[in-house]
């Protein structure tokens, strides 16, 4: 049984690139690493929202309307995050 939730989402005002700081937080209890987040291309006037995810040790894919696809640029060149979720380091999926 684990003492804090095996995911944890935040929804957060939309940033422009994703820090490496963001990649992993520490409670009292439990780590968390970066396991997924959404992304919009195109203004604040409309445009598309994508998810990507991690799977496996690291590697990332962009998850879109009808296609998935390994990411080629890194997370960190993201444009606009609006959610992020976490997985409890010690959850084994």
């Amino acid at each position: 049984m684990l003492d804090q939730p095996p995911f944890v989402a935040f929804r957060i005002q939309q940033v422009s690139g994703l820090p490496k700081k963001a990649r992993t937080f520490d409670t009292s209890v439990a780590s968390y690493e970066l396991i997924g987040f959404t992304d919009h291309y195109g203004s604040q006037y409309g445009g598309h929202y994508v998810a990507k995810m991690k799977f496996g040790s690291n590697v990332w894919y962009e998850c879109s309307d009808q296609t998935i696809r390994p990411m080629t640029t890194n997370i960190s060149d993201s444009t606009r995050i609006g959610m992020m979720l976490y997985r409890n380091k010690s959850y084994q999926l």
